[in-house]
């Protein structure tokens, strides 16, 4: 079994450049991204990572895998992941506490469930534009038995006026 090394626990991703209410491409090499999985993986407790190529969101998912369950935090709000890849990712976390789907991708309603089903530990979700008739904590709660903080991103600005609750 591999060990982790202890003193990185965090991994961060960055996106090439910033581009307002669109997905952002990965800029580290798929390549690069899978040799420090083989190295690090084992103990990053946090990843926050962009990424739109099959590429590049493959070679998430094979981070991901090597974290052997021991992530805890998982940000991909800047990428664009799609329901089902964020979905088995997921299903590869079960020790999540923290989750933050794609800002400017839709993330399904079958997706979220399943998510709440694959990660029961986790008590901080965001996820991009939920439409709904109820409010959307009205809506998950049952899902997230734990939850303590729900974020519904609609890919507008930070700027624009926050989410209203229907009643």
């Amino acid at each position: 079994a591999r060990k982790a090394i202890p003193h990185v626990q965090i991994f961060n991703f960055q996106s090439v450049q910033f581009v307002p209410r669109q997905a952002r491409a990965m800029r580290a090499p798929p390549r690069a991204v899978e040799a420090m999985a083989k190295v690090f993986g084992a103990g990053c407790v946090h990843l926050y990572a962009s990424g739109t190529s099959a590429p590049s969101l493959a070679a998430l998912y094979d981070f991901v895998r090597s974290t052997n369950g021991g992530l805890r935090e998982l940000d991909l709000g800047p990428s664009g992941i799609s329901s089902d890849l964020l979905l088995v990712m997921c299903r590869h976390c079960p020790n999540l506490i923290k989750l933050h789907g794609p800002r400017y991708v839709h993330t399904s309603d079958e997706a979220i469930v399943a998510i709440a089903a694959a990660c029961p530990r986790l008590e901080v979700v965001s996820f991009s534009d939920v439409v709904t008739d109820v409010s959307p904590a009205e809506r998950y709660e049952r899902h997230f038995p734990r939850l303590k903080y729900l974020d519904i991103h609609d890919g507008r600005s930070d700027n624009d006026p926050p989410y209203r609750p229907t009643q």
